[in-house]
């Protein structure tokens, strides 16, 4: 804003003080370059919004907007490939959002970070025993990106499935992890053979459970000792036998008798 704009802002009785040369007039002056780098940036304010044209300060600020905060340095705040590069990446920052978390999202991402090409993710990779390890890649990058390593690994764990594991392998560079020892075979749960002797009870008072051998065999129950014979009963005495009658005597003589 000129300063002759700035008079007209003014009460009357001011205006009729500004003459070159008076303390009102140089401050004035002053007042109209302390508006010029306001002026300045409301006159191309449409730049500030477009990547490629933005000062350099401000790329930052449009790559938060377009939630790119999580590639920049925690520390610094900046981007470990440079300003160039983040300007790319923040015009396509909504081409990546919508490729993210597949394999070819992850490619570009990294491709348009470092700005190296020849990118792989390996998505079948073998454990010890030759199977493929589920749920697990690994990014192969040329040695030129070995020099944006921590930026190679802090996409890679923020672009990534949140179930799937990775590895960073580099060229020519730091060797590759080793493959995942494979997973010991699992143990019987139920025994061959009947044990020598039966498990201890797991607390006191338990009994120990019985061990599966085989089919159930059913249970045959004890023979029970047979009862012996009750002994014979004790036979009553025989009955004496009857007194025989004692021998008749002469019946007594008749009275008659003795009167004849």
């Amino acid at each position: 804003m000129q300063a002759d704009r700035i008079a007209t802002l003014l009460p009357e009785v001011y205006q009729r003080t500004i003459v070159a040369g008076t303390p009102i007039a140089a401050l004035l002056e002053v007042m109209a370059q302390l508006q010029d780098p306001v002026e300045d940036v409301l006159g191309r304010l449409p730049d500030y919004f477009d990547p490629q044209l933005t000062p350099d300060r401000f790329v930052p600020f449009l790559a938060r907007w377009v939630d790119l905060a999580r590639w920049l340095d925690e520390t610094t705040g900046g981007f470990d490939s440079g300003v160039g590069r983040l300007r790319q990446v923040v015009a396509g920052a909504a081409h990546l959002s919508r490729l993210r978390g597949t394999a070819q999202g992850l490619k570009e991402a990294l491709e348009w970070a470092t700005g190296v090409s020849g990118i792989r993710i390996d998505e079948d990779v073998p454990d010890a025993k030759g199977r493929t390890r589920p749920f697990h890649v690994v990014v192969a990058l040329p040695k030129e990106a070995i020099a944006h390593q921590v930026l190679v690994e802090r996409i890679v764990e923020q672009e990534k499935p949140a179930h799937v594991t990775a590895d960073v392998v580099f060229e020519d560079g730091p060797a590759a992890p080793e493959p995942m020892p494979a997973a010991p075979e699992p143990s019987p749960t139920l025994p061959v053979g009947e044990p020598d002797t039966a498990p201890e009870p797991s607390f006191p008072g338990s009994e120990p459970a019985p061990v599966l051998t085989g089919a159930l065999e059913p249970e045959v129950p004890a023979e029970t000792p047979a009862a012996a014979p009750p002994a014979p009963a004790a036979q009553a005495p025989a009955p004496a036998a009857p007194a025989s009658p004692p021998a008749s005597s002469p019946p007594p003589p008749s009275p008659e008798g003795s009167h004849a």
